[in-house]
């Protein structure tokens, strides 16, 4: 039981890590270069406070990969919608 929690808190920042290759940095193919930069900033940021997360322990750490999913696909649906943005 002692060792789901630690686990999971792991898993989170390992799956968070991975985001930031699929879909974050392959967003140049959807994306200007505005487009992307502002999509790795918003990232890095999650990045940080996932990492804050992991080191206190807490469980909050767990919401930060579907949010990041949820960060990128309102920023590209958006760019596409009022940008122009086309793959």
């Amino acid at each position: 039981m002692h060792l789901i929690r630690p686990s999971l808190i792991i898993a989170a920042l390992g799956l968070y890590i991975a985001l930031g290759v699929f879909p974050f940095l392959f967003s140049g193919l959807l994306a200007p270069a505005s487009g992307v930069a502002i999509l790795l900033a918003g990232w890095a940021a999650g990045f940080i406070a996932t990492v804050v997360l992991v080191r206190r322990g807490s469980l909050w750490a767990i919401a930060l990969p579907p949010a990041a999913l949820a960060y990128w696909f309102a920023i590209i649906t958006l760019g596409e919608q009022l940008l122009g943005w086309t793959a």
